[in-house]
């Protein structure tokens, strides 16, 4: 994902959801466009599609069909939106929450997350615990604090979910503000240095570059 200042990021229609989805009161529904062929594009409710916006309620300009609208986009109950990327590139995904990575943590010798506080390197009892909950030890996020909610897709840095066995976070229902893209560097460009000195821990020493 190119997260470069000068970067345009075009999002698909219906994101957050997933391609073919669209998103209505905070949930991803199978789009009223794809399902019903164009011809009732507008949704109204969790059941109908409308062909024109305001929606006229009548046998012409609406469809109403529960089990065919009232789906994402492969059947299943309607659900908030993924969000499979993690906000800075030195954080992992792991229980729905970006953390910094192991592998930045314990300098590659624990490279794999276990839990929120323990990092392991993939043998029978290898695994290294440093504090308790949020915000302590290695249950921190790429800022040393806590850790961050993941973004939406192509608003963040994307993780490899299915060599890891992770699953995506999810948005908070009533979500519907399209999150913005926050690039790292050019935001500590706008900081005084005597500010920076200040925070835990200033962009340029978490080891990893951000393309501008």
């Amino acid at each position: 994902v190119d997260l470069s200042h000068a970067a345009v990021f075009e999002p698909y229609k219906g994101w957050p959801c997933r391609e073919g989805e669209e998103l209505f009161f905070g949930k991803c529904y199978k789009s009223c466009e794809a399902v019903t062929n164009g011809t009732h594009a507008f949704r109204n409710d969790d059941c109908m599609c409308c062909s024109s916006q305001p929606c006229i309620a009548d046998s012409v300009h609406t469809m109403t069909d529960c089990a065919n609208f009232n789906v994402d986009l492969y059947g299943e109950r309607p659900k908030q939106p993924y969000l499979p990327d993690c906000p800075y590139p030195n954080e992992e995904l792991f229980q729905g929450l970006c953390f910094m990575k192991c592998t930045i943590l314990t300098k590659g010798m624990f490279p794999y997350r276990s839990s929120m506080n323990s990092c392991s390197n993939g043998k029978y009892g290898g695994n290294w615990s440093m504090g308790f909950g949020p915000c302590s030890g290695f249950g921190i996020g790429g800022t040393k604090c806590a850790p961050h909610i993941p973004s939406a897709a192509g608003a963040g840095y994307t993780q490899d979910l299915e060599a890891t066995g992770q699953e995506a976070g999810r948005a908070p229902l009533g979500f519907k503000k399209l999150p913005e893209i926050t690039v790292p560097a050019v935001i500590m460009e706008q900081v005084p240095a005597e500010v920076q000195a200040m925070t835990p821990m200033p962009l340029q020493d978490v080891g990893v570059s951000v393309e501008k």
